[in-house]
This record gives C-alpha cells, structure tokens and sequence, in this order.
C-alpha cells in the first residue's frame, strides 16, 4: 500500500506492476519480459546477493550498486553497470547500534535507519539506464555476457568451493583445540561502518565534493519527507530545518567541498554526513569521492 501511493506521487506518469514475488511463476515471467534487471541495494545486511545473478542467468544486462559481493559477481561495463555507493566512515555508528543493542529498534529498524546513511548515485544510474534503454544491441552484448558469467556460480561448480572452505575450518577449529585456545564468541553488532568497512565504494569525509541536482527530484523537500516510504520510523529523517539549509546553500553555490560546507554552515561533522548523504540518496544533490 505504502509504495503503491507514494510512486504514484513520485512518479505519476509511469505505470507500474506490482507482482507478488512469492509466486515462483511471477518471478518467471518479469525475468522473461524485462530488458534491464536492477537491484540497488543500500542496507548492510545483504552480503552476497542472489537476484543479480538471477537475473543474469536470464540474460539480462543488470544495473546494481556498487556493494559487497555484487562487486564480486558483476563485472562493470561487462555485464552490466554498478554504481558507486558511499556511506560514513567508521566511528560513526555507534548511535544506531546503541539503539538495537538497548533494544529501542528492532533489527529491522537498525538496518531501516543505517540504510538511510547509504548514497546510491542516482545521476550515473540514470545515465546508465538511458544507454542500455537506447541501445539494443548493448542490451543483447551486456546480457549474453552475463549469462555466461552466471553459469560460473552454478552449483555444480561452487559445491568444491564449498566443501575446499569446510576443510579449511576444520582445520583451524582441530588446531584451536589442540592449541587449547579459547574460541570466541560472536560479537553482536556495533559500528555498521567499521564493520562493514568494505562493503560501500567510498567513505564520505571532508574532502568529498557536493553538487546540486537539477530535474531529478523535484518534489519539495518538505512535502517529499511526509512520504511514508520516506519517513517510516520515528526521527529517521535528519532534521528538517537544516536540510533545507544544506541545498539552499548547495544550490547557491554550486560545487563545493564539504568541509567549505561544515565551516559555513557550523554543523558537526556527523549530522553534516547524515544529511549530505540523505540529501544525495533521494537525488537532491551529488556527491563525488575527491581522494
């Protein structure tokens, strides 16, 4: 219900359909039609990424963001786009794992909100969805490539792979023991960013250079924040006031590094991130990696 509104709000001049993803023959048949397969993925609990490669070995050239292991079984410009995605760095996340450990969030609402301070780049998405939409034949070269990549992680071939890494533990547990080391026991989740420090293509810091958007969201920031699909926990959203102030001084200035920002605008450092990066996930603005 929630999406089925708000695309309508976002978007009202394109049609879409929702299918019930449960039913295997739905997931058959949107394979089979599709032209293009996208998965930008922002939230740190998706580690491998199975979709991709379905969508692979249907012979689809795939769009997804630049994350974990779709880094590892989408090769860019070969069978399909990835597109860079940056987060904070580590330090930064103590706040949500506080709350997830104290038990005010659900594991969901830990993921909901860390998600929030993940920046997919929606410009070079768009650019790269127009050049597979106008080019056929990049479509048929993208996706035959793909499909024969997928072949590559069929279980017939993955299954040594895993039983080389069940040896491989094995062995360390028979030395652990007789070394009589203490095996340690699963940390619980702490800071998102450090552990998992690889998974985003860049870190944002003071060198990150910020850029206004133009024509890819228009919606009023404020009208666009009451969205359900946006603000979907309590306080998820940074707030509101210096959101605004953020792209108003961004638009005015046109580029700009973002510690020029921090200083003019007097914000800590960690609500200057959380909100540049929250401004560019929903296409306010953009954000490039100057290291």
């Amino acid at each position: 219900k929630m999406f089925r509104e708000d695309t309508v709000k976002i978007a009202p001049n394109v049609k879409f359909h929702f299918l019930d993803g449960r039913q295997p023959s739905n997931k058959r048949l949107s394979f089979s039609v599709s032209d293009i397969f996208i998965s930008l993925v922002d939230n740190f609990q998706e580690t491998f990424g199975l979709t991709p490669l379905e969508g692979m070995a249907a012979g689809l050239p795939v769009i997804v963001s630049d994350w974990d292991g779709y880094r590892d079984t989408v090769r860019d410009g070969i069978d399909g786009y990835r597109i860079p995605s940056a987060t904070m760095k580590p330090g930064n996340g103590y706040n949500y794992y506080e709350r997830y450990y104290l038990g005010l969030d659900t594991y969901d609402h830990y993921i909901g909100r860390t998600s929030q301070t993940v920046s997919i780049n929606i410009v070079e998405c768009i650019e790269k969805i127009k050049l597979l939409a106008s080019d056929k034949d990049l479509r048929i070269k993208l996706g035959k490539n793909a499909k024969k990549r997928a072949q590559d992680y069929e279980w017939s071939k993955i299954i040594d792979s895993y039983k080389l890494l069940k040896s491989e533990l094995d062995a360390k547990r028979d030395f652990s023991v007789k070394d009589n080391e203490k095996f340690l026991k699963p940390i619980r989740i702490q800071d998102p960013y450090a552990f998992f420090n690889d998974y985003a293509s860049f870190k944002i810091d003071k060198n990150t250079i910020v850029s206004g958007c133009e024509d890819i969201n228009n919606i009023d920031l404020d009208d666009f924040i009451e969205f359900e699909s946006v603000s979907f926990l309590n306080n998820i959203t940074p707030n509101r006031a210096i959101l605004n102030d953020l792209l108003n001084y961004i638009n005015h200035s046109g580029e700009v590094l973002l510690i020029d920002l921090i200083k003019e605008t007097k914000l800590e450092e960690f609500i200057a991130y959380q909100s540049i990066l929250w401004l560019s996930k929903y296409g306010y603005i953009n954000i490039r990696d100057n290291n």
